[in-house]
């Protein structure tokens, strides 16, 4: 390494001049603030430098050395710690209160997940939220700045644990062997343009660390993170008492700026500012919200299978051929959302087949043909009700089979998707058309909807009013039920709650 130049002097008289008259030379003022700190350092104890023979001291290399014996050990255990998302959490998690612990707790996967079994998927958000807001509550603002304070001050001291001290101790001492901390060294003076990059390394991590600061903390967080006390107490302290009176005297950068004939020489310091508690709380909030969308997809789909169950006395129901997500496949990889809707369709298909086509025929026919009604309205409702969702049920026939490749849509679509595979600019086409393709499915799905309301109203209607002494809409219901065999007003009831589970399945899909 080049050796730095000692301090040009300046000549006889022109110092004479200046110490009579002053000087705006810049090479006088920067020789007088050297002259000073010379004389400054030469008080400094214990002696770390000699600037008159420019050289560093030994005393300055059992300085370092104490840094090193007590650092040493943590260099291997801390390796990684300052991207340990583990350490920044136990760092906060230590400082929690017993409210805070306790809603933690409350909070944790696992309890929600217990508590979603006894309690209403909506009234546990309502209760987690709460909660969230509370244990955020707690962090006051002392809290905070503390907790951050504790992670930087640890930051910091991970830089000291970090820098290279055997490689500056051994020019002290040349037999100095690396990872051996029982060695008895024995350190001479070395010149200080040997050791002044090492210096300013040392000095951009020392004045960052806080003599002054709780650092019994800290070691905590360390101990919980490694289960082991990672820096001795008593070595820990009596560093912190070295780089207490190393940062009051300011030797450090006083021997840099005189060795490197730069009084103005600042130190290129890298301070921590990390606001952790603010991250914990974010990452905290999100996982809470995510565990209770992932219950309440779970509460859902739960209710979905009891309600399929319900209506059609099986798991499952089968997809349309063309419209499914099992056509979707074609459109993975392709920034394109595909076929929406694709469950509801495929449910209400199976209700107009089986219900509408099978239970609710002959009983509307019945109902309609044979009952006398006092008013029309209801019956005319009933009727127009059913045959909407007659022409709807053949909709989503036709809807479905212009989907397939040979279809009025799914040629369209396959043609645009072949075009696809050389230019991928032309997946623009296909967005509005698979837009048109999901309003159609929305609208199906919501019009039978609103037809079927109106149908079980009427059927409601009918079941109520049959429960009279002298029914008032269907005046002749006694003669009807006494013409027949079957529970009539059963039959109402059977196919008014299969409409209503129905509509209850429906809800899910909005």
């Amino acid at each position: 390494m080049p050796e730095t130049p000692a301090p040009k002097k300046m000549g006889l008289l022109s110092r004479l001049f200046a110490s009579v008259f002053g000087s705006n030379d810049p090479e006088w003022q920067r020789e007088r603030a050297l002259h000073l700190l010379e004389k400054d350092l030469k008080r400094i104890r214990p002696h770390f430098y000699n600037p008159s023979l420019r050289l560093l001291e030994p005393a300055f290399a059992r300085f370092l050395h104490e840094l090193y014996r007590t650092l040493a050990p943590a260099q291997a255990l801390l390796r990684g710690a300052e991207t340990s998302a583990a350490l920044r959490l136990i760092t906060v998690e230590l400082a929690l209160s017993e409210e805070q612990r306790a809603l933690r707790d409350r909070l944790s996967d696992q309890s929600l997940t217990d508590r979603a079994k006894t309690v209403d998927a909506g009234i546990l958000v309502e209760q987690a939220r709460g909660e969230l807001a509370q244990f955020a509550k707690c962090f006051v603002a002392e809290t905070i700045r503390t907790v951050d304070a504790r992670y930087n001050h640890f930051a910091a001291l991970l830089d000291l644990i970090a820098y290279d001290y055997w490689v500056f101790l051994r020019k002290f001492d040349l037999a100095y062997p690396e990872h051996d901390l029982t060695y008895k060294p024995a350190f001479k003076t070395i010149s200080v343009e040997g050791g002044l990059d090492e210096l300013k390394d040392l000095l951009a991590v020392v004045p960052v660390v806080d003599p002054q600061a709780d650092w019994e903390p800290v070691l905590d967080v360390l101990k919980e993170y490694k289960g082991v006390d990672v820096i001795a107490r008593d070595g820990m302290r009596r560093v912190l008492q070295l780089l207490r009176e190393v940062q009051r005297t300011g030797v450090l950068l006083g021997i840099v700026r005189h060795a490197s004939g730069n009084p103005g020489y600042r130190a290129i310091v890298r301070p921590h500012r990390e606001r952790i508690v603010e991250t914990f709380l974010s990452k905290h909030h999100s996982q809470v919200e995510l565990v209770l969308q992932k219950l309440a997809q779970a509460r859902t789909t739960q209710r979905i299978g009891s309600l399929v169950r319900q209506v059609f006395a099986s798991d499952t129901v089968p997809p349309l051929e063309h419209f499914s997500e099992k056509a979707n496949a074609i459109f993975t990889g392709r920034l394109l959302g595909g076929y929406l809707h694709t469950a509801p369709l495929a449910y209400l298909d199976a209700f107009l087949r089986d219900c509408l086509q099978n239970q609710l025929r002959s009983l509307v026919d019945f109902l309609i043909i044979k009952g006398r009604w006092a008013s029309m309205q209801p019956s005319q409702q009933m009727s127009e009700a059913f045959h909407e969702l007659l022409k709807i049920s053949e909709a989503i026939a036709k809807f479905d089979a212009d989907l397939a490749e040979d279809g009025d849509v799914g040629r369209r679509i396959h043609s645009v998707l072949l075009r696809a595979d050389k230019d991928r600019k032309v997946l623009a086409e296909l967005r509005p058309l698979l837009q048109r393709v999901n309003d159609q499915a929305r609208g199906m799905v919501g019009s039978a909807s609103t037809h079927f309301v109106a149908l079980g109203k009427v059927l409601k209607l009918v079941y109520d009013d049959s429960a009279r002494p002298h029914p008032e809409q269907v005046v002749n219901w006694k003669d009807l039920q006494s013409g027949t065999d079957k529970d009539l007003r059963g039959l109402v009831a059977a196919a008014y709650k299969r409409i209503y589970n129905f509509m209850q399945l429906m809800q899910n899909f909005r």
